[in-house]
This record gives C-alpha cells, structure tokens and sequence, in this order.
C-alpha cells in the first residue's frame, strides 16, 4: 500500500529545454529548503556549528555572496573547458576501452 504513494522515479528533469525555467527554479528553492533545514537539524552534532552560528552566517549574506557567486562562475566556466577537452578526446578516440 504504501509503495504508490513512492515516487517511480527518483530524479527531477533540470534540462531547460524541456522544462520550464520557473519549475526549475522551484526545484532548486526546494532542494535549498531541504538542503539548510537538514544543516540547522544536524547542527551542534559531532563538533558541527551549532545552529546560532549557521544563522549568523546566513544573516551575513553581504559580506561572502560576491565571492561565491564569483567561485560559481569560474567553476562553470571551468566545467565548459572541461566539457570542450573531454569532447575532443572522445572525438579523437582516446575514450575508447582499451583492447
């Protein structure tokens, strides 16, 4: 009985070009929702931050959401390079198994 309230499938389509931005967006609030409440939960356990201290960091967003959106960035443009050699290793056949 309780199998069909289960999900049949465990992932969430991210690609935008199948699904809507706004979804997408939702999604990822969801997973930052889930992500924090599962941190202040665990919070002050085997040596973690107690939650006092994790809400004074949120509450000083200003000072540290520069640098990492800027880490953001360079890591995305990173994972593009990545992509580009991968592809060009794979293009030249260097993926292939070995015989």
């Amino acid at each position: 009985m309780l199998r069909g309230l289960q999900p049949s499938e465990d992932r969430v389509m991210l690609d935008v070009n199948r699904a809507r931005l706004a979804d997408i967006r939702g999604v990822i609030a969801e997973m930052g929702q889930l992500m924090a409440w599962a941190q202040l939960r665990s919070s002050g356990r085997q040596g973690s931050a107690i939650a006092d201290a994790l809400i004074d960091f949120g509450a000083s967003v200003k000072s540290w959401r520069g640098d990492l959106l800027d880490a953001a960035h360079e890591c995305a443009a990173q994972v593009v390079e990545d992509w580009g050699s991968y592809c060009e290793a794979y293009d030249a056949g260097l993926m292939a198994p070995p015989a």
